[in-house]
C-alpha cells in the first residue's frame, strides 16, 4: 500500500507495474495520492483511479506509460501529477465546485492547481506548476 487505501497498481498501468513493480512509486506525485484519500473521505466512497489489477477497465487514469500513445502529449499524466478519478454516484460538476470553493486549502495541502472542465464521468485534477494564485481550468480535448 502506498497510502491508507491505495496500492501502486491503482496509479500505474500494467506495463509500468510489470517492469518496475513496487518501485513504480517513483513515478507518482505523492500529493495526488493524498488528494484522492481526501476525496474518498469527503465523498464517503473510495475514488477509483485504475482498477485493471482487479479485472477492471481502467489502466491509464493515473501515470501513463510514456511509450503509449494515449492522452495529450506532455500531459500531466506522463509526469505522475494527474489522476482521472471516478467516484461512484457523485455529480462531477458538484465535485469541481467543491474544488473551486476550496482551492486555497486544497492547493496548500495537496498542490492541486488544475481541473478539467466538463468531464461527465471522471474528475481530472493535477498538480502542475501554473504560477497562478487561482485554480486553472481547461478542456484537454
Amino acid at each position: 500500500m502506498i497510502s491508507a487505501n491505495y496500492c501502486i497498481q491503482e496509479y500505474v498501468p500494467p506495463t509500468i507495474f510489470k517492469q518496475f513493480g513496487e518501485m513504480s512509486i517513483w513515478f507518482i506525485d505523492q500529493r495526488i495520492v493524498l488528494f484522492n484519500e481526501w476525496l474518498s473521505e469527503y465523498c464517503g466512497v473510495k475514488a477509483i483511479v485504475n482498477d485493471w489489477h482487479k479485472g477492471g477497465q481502467y489502466h491509464d487514469s493515473g501515470f501513463r506509460d510514456p511509450l503509449a500513445s494515449i492522452g495529450a502529449p506532455h500531459g500531466q499524466h506522463f509526469y505522475g501529477r494527474a489522476t482521472d478519478s471516478k467516484v461512484p454516484e457523485q455529480d462531477y460538476e458538484v465535485l469541481r465546485d467543491l474544488i473551486r470553493s476550496n482551492f486555497k486549502s486544497l492547493n496548500a495541502r495537496f498542490g492541486i492547481t488544475t481541473i478539467e472542465k466538463d468531464t461527465p464521468t471522471w474528475l481530472h485534477v493535477d498538480t502542475r506548476w501554473t504560477g497562478l494564485d487561482h485554480l486553472f481550468e481547461c478542456n484537454f480535448k
